[in-house]
């Protein structure tokens, strides 16, 4: 439980590099994201209930906050964003 909560918060990106994590809802909502304490950027793939594609967040700088513009489900591309 812990790790879920603490995220990627006080990783290097070493640490993550080729890896993804994946949040999966039961049904579709709005969650927004931030990165305190997370010192890298990343790219979000935001996907519907059947698994397309409907919003891509590239280069999520750290420190920031985002809220997607539709309802979805995450995949977090954690490859550190060049």
């Amino acid at each position: 439980m812990f790790s879920k909560a603490k995220g990627l918060m006080f990783t290097s990106s070493s640490a993550v590099r080729d890896k993804a994590m994946v949040f999966v809802f039961k049904k579709e909502k709005t969650v927004s994201l931030h990165m305190f304490f997370v010192f890298y950027p990343i790219d979000v793939i935001f996907l519907d209930q059947t698994k397309k594609v409907i919003e891509i967040k590239m280069n999520f700088k750290p420190f920031t906050i985002y809220v997607p513009k539709n309802k979805a489900q995450m995949l977090l591309n954690v490859v550190p964003a060049l």
